[in-house]
């Protein structure tokens, strides 16, 4: 389970608030992605605020690449739940139905009628006391329960020469393959299999702890305990997905 929540100030502003951490997946960029998708807004454009237990209430973490699978859903029916909160009161404003509301840019039109709109500014602030029988303001949170585990499915196929004399390994050619499902941004996900696979390398040729006879720890600093650079990476990496990429 995990916990998002969607919120346009009166300034405008779009800040979407997750239970999940960051932990170098890139969960800020893909957050904001999934909630400007639904809100017809740039990235950019949005506030990603998570692990803050003074603002957000509820959250499990950042492990196991748990973020897309449960804090993206949770970030994107908040967001949905926001635009029908959006849609609903510009639909009063423009004298329309809800469902022929358009987001885009941060502000609202009628389909086939750009020219007259009204920015979420101007929503967020008659949003308040807004429309009978809605809550008043432009924000909504969604906990979002996945309802079984996900896994991707990939193989690692490496080429090495191993000296016989010296026992020096050399990696040769290193190929990663994946089928992942959808990729919400191709290029983090590009990065994460390149980055394992450095982690990888590193695990497997460079990485030791040393203790002397007294049990004192002797790789106390990166002098000493080998962690792979881009040295020791093969001259070229390239990953192949097989992925659906997620569209506007």
């Amino acid at each position: 389970m995990e916990y998002a929540r969607v919120e346009v100030d009166a300034t405008g502003h779009v800040a979407v608030y997750s239970g999940v951490a960051a932990v170098g997946q890139g969960i800020e960029t893909t957050l904001a992605q999934v909630c400007a998708d639904e809100l017809g807004l740039s990235p950019e454009a949005i506030t990603v605020v998570h692990g803050d237990s003074a603002q957000v209430p509820f959250g499990v973490g950042g492990f196991a690449s748990r973020g897309a699978s449960v804090a993206l859903p949770a970030a994107m029916e908040a967001a949905r739940k926001v635009r029908a909160k959006i849609a609903r009161v510009a639909a009063g404003l423009l004298e329309a139905a809800a469902e022929d509301i358009v987001l885009e840019g941060g502000a609202a039109h009628v389909r086939g009628t750009p020219d007259r709109t009204l920015t979420f500014r101007e929503l967020a602030r008659a949003a308040v006391p807004g429309p009978p029988g809605m809550e008043p303001g432009l924000h909504a949170a969604h906990f979002f329960e996945a309802p079984k585990m996900t896994y991707p499915y990939g193989t690692h196929v490496a080429v090495v020469e191993v000296d016989a004399d010296t026992g020096c390994v050399r990696l040769l050619r290193y190929a990663i393959a994946y089928d992942i499902g959808r990729a919400v941004n191709p290029m983090i996900v590009d990065g994460q299999l390149v980055g394992a696979l450095a982690q990888g390398i590193g695990g497997a040729l460079f990485e030791e702890l040393v203790y002397d006879e007294q049990g004192q720890l002797l790789t106390t600093t990166f002098m000493d305990y080998l962690v792979p650079t881009a040295m020791e990476m093969p001259e070229s990496t390239r990953c192949g997905s097989s992925r659906r990429r997620r569209r506007r």
